[in-house]
This record gives structure tokens, sequence and C-alpha cells, in this order.
């Protein structure tokens, strides 16, 4: 296991991990029969894309404040929850 991950690498896997949810949807969306069902799944997949994509901030907020300090060269991020190790 890496112990610690560049910030870029951690923004490109969120970008593309905020249309999984999305394509998910959409393909569950043609078996679905009823247009509530397809209207639910829509939502809680540009929901669940838009709160993965949002982590993206929250990574540059992280990234920023060491850079303020300057005290390190690895720094402990949280990304949904999760410690992540930046390397910068």
């Amino acid at each position: 296991m890496l112990s610690s991950i560049d910030p870029d690498v951690v923004k490109n896997f969120l970008t593309a991990g905020s249309f999984i949810p999305l394509v998910i949807a959409l393909i569950l969306f043609k078996v679905a029969a009823s247009l509530i069902v397809r209207s639910v799944l829509v939502v809680v997949a540009v929901a669940l894309g838009l709160v993965v994509f949002t982590q993206r901030s929250s990574i540059d907020d992280c990234v920023e404040s060491l850079e303020r300090t300057g005290s390190s060269v690895a720094v402990s991020c949280s990304i949904l929850g999760f410690d992540v190790d930046l390397d910068i």
C-alpha cells in the first residue's frame, strides 16, 4: 500500500469517480420500468457524483493549509471520512 499519494492523482481519481454513479444509474435506467424509479435513480446518482466531486475542494484546502504553514512535506487529509496521506 502506498504511504502517500500525490494530490493531483487523488483529484483526478475523484473526478473520474464522480461519473461512476451516473453511469450505473443510466444502466439501471434501461432496466427500470417505472418513471418514478427512473427519476429517483438519476437524482441519487447525480447527488452521489456531486458529493464525490466536492471532495476535490477539500483536498485543495488541505494542501493550501500546508503550504501556508510550510511545516511538512506530507500531510494527512480526510476524504469522505477516510484519512489519506498526501505527498507534497
